[in-house]
């Protein structure tokens, strides 16, 4: 189990969404079942498998998105949000 805070619930729930999408949709003999939660600005993340080895890949595969995914959430989101809307000045 791992939880992370985001700066943000939107944070939060837009990387759900992306990790979510390399998530098995059914349970399978040998594929790491993985939840992603988010409680307010936290994602909660589980990952399940019978064979060990197979889980610490997924952990480390894990964290490595987690990681580039924070990168760019604070860098592009923050880039993104300064800008002001379409069509007027500052």
């Amino acid at each position: 189990h791992i939880t992370m805070p985001f700066s943000s619930p939107m944070e939060a729930e837009l990387v759900r969404r992306i990790l979510s999408r390399d998530a098995a949709p059914l349970p399978r003999p040998g594929v790491v079942l993985k939840d992603f939660t988010v409680s307010g600005n936290l994602l909660f993340i589980r990952l399940t498998a019978a064979d060990h080895r197979q889980l610490q890949l997924s952990i480390s595969s894990c964290f490595q998105q987690l990681s580039l995914l924070m990168w760019i959430t604070q860098y592009f989101l923050s880039v993104f949000l300064a800008q002001p809307p379409s069509g007027q000045r500052r």
